[in-house]
């Protein structure tokens, strides 16, 4: 286990901002810090007792099938992922599969049926999973967003073992140590360090949101999103999970254009409760633009029951409705089928 060499969030103050004591904390406008909390749980429960709304029915297992098809598998591509290019499957939820400078990356990766540390609680997998783990090429890197179960699956990363290197934010790597996990790099906001693959990086980079996975930890480790770059000019941005904030307009003037992105468009209801750590349709359409991406995926939708309040084709209806309201190319940003696989090359290059 070591740390990834950077600049933190200060970039170059001796203790940067988003660090408190020995917790991680939101530095831009409202917080998010009551989350974890008593107080935070009050606070919800007394919304969402006084709220009419209720929460839309999840469709039958026939219909579910039929609105979240998955893809005609694209192994061919899968086993030899062109040159020059970033290959991206979406497993489901924040799982991609992004193949690029000879590497097999995964982001977020949860192959479970449930994401909860309790066996037959909590969010279950109402989408098809497209691939199992063993059905994919052999896993050299895995970025970790933050320590949430539907994002951090203690099962896969078991499976995944010593074989990959995970890049985790502060705080992480002990989590992973007690399971016998030592290839783990740790890494502040702004770190960057070369991976064993020739011209490729990886930069950890801001996001806002909060991590937790007991009532006992939240915001002790830190919560970030990820930049891939390769020497060949392919450039792919992991948003993680996370609200709209300045530090996607610094990642696009330092880092920008991406080649591809994937940026979360679900689980954004009810507003008063989630906007300061999920972004919603709107909001991820402003971080596609601040970020400067040339494609952009959303994810974190369509694949769990959890506890959000929107319909499950709700995320990419509205972001669709975003997109033809600021009169951009519909192609910029779209959603992919369970299992569909794409590639992406830098704008310029020859298709």
């Amino acid at each position: 286990t070591h740390e990834g060499e950077g600049e933190g969030d200060g970039r170059g103050s001796k203790k940067p901002a988003h660090h408190k004591g020995k917790k991680f904390q939101n530095i831009w406008g409202e917080g998010v810090e009551d989350h974890g909390s008593l107080g935070g749980l009050a606070k919800a429960i007394s919304f969402l007792s006084g709220s009419a709304f209720q929460r839309p029915a999840l469709p039958s297992k026939s219909e579910l099938k039929r609105l979240l098809p998955v893809a005609p598998r694209a192994l061919d591509t899968i086993r030899s992922p062109p040159g020059g290019a970033v290959t991206v499957t979406w497993i489901g939820h924040s799982s991609f599969l992004v193949q690029m400078a000879g590497a097999n990356i995964l982001t977020d990766p949860v192959f479970s049926h449930r994401a909860e540390p309790i066996p037959y609680t909590g969010p279950w997998r109402y989408a098809q999973l497209p691939y199992q783990l063993d059905e994919l090429p052999k896993i050299d890197i895995v970025l970790i967003s933050h320590s949430h179960y539907d994002h951090l699956d203690l099962a896969t990363v078991r499976k995944i073992g010593n074989s990959a290197t995970f890049y985790v934010g502060l705080g992480l790597a002990r989590w992973f140590q007690d399971e016998g996990i030592t290839n783990v790099v740790e890494m502040d906001w702004w770190g960057k360090v070369p991976t064993g693959f020739a011209g490729l990086e990886v930069v950890c980079t801001p996001c806002k949101h909060w991590g937790a996975r007991t009532p006992f930890d939240a915001f002790k480790t830190l919560w970030c999103s990820w930049i891939l770059r390769s020497s060949d000019g392919c450039k792919f941005l992991f948003a993680g999970d996370t609200a709209l904030c300045p530090a996607f307009a610094d990642i696009g003037a330092s880092y920008g254009p991406f080649t591809a992105s994937a940026i979360p468009i679900g689980a954004f209801l009810p507003r008063p409760l989630i906007k300061n750590h999920h972004a919603s349709p709107e909001d991820a359409v402003q971080i596609h633009e601040d970020i400067i991406s040339e494609n952009s995926i959303g994810c974190h939708w369509g694949t769990f029951r959890q506890k959000a309040w929107e319909h499950v084709l709700d995320p990419p209806k509205l972001l669709a409705a975003e997109i033809e309201r600021r009169k951009m190319n519909p192609s910029c940003f779209t959603v992919m089928k369970h299992g569909e696989t794409r590639v992406y090359r830098p704008r310029g290059t020859a298709r």
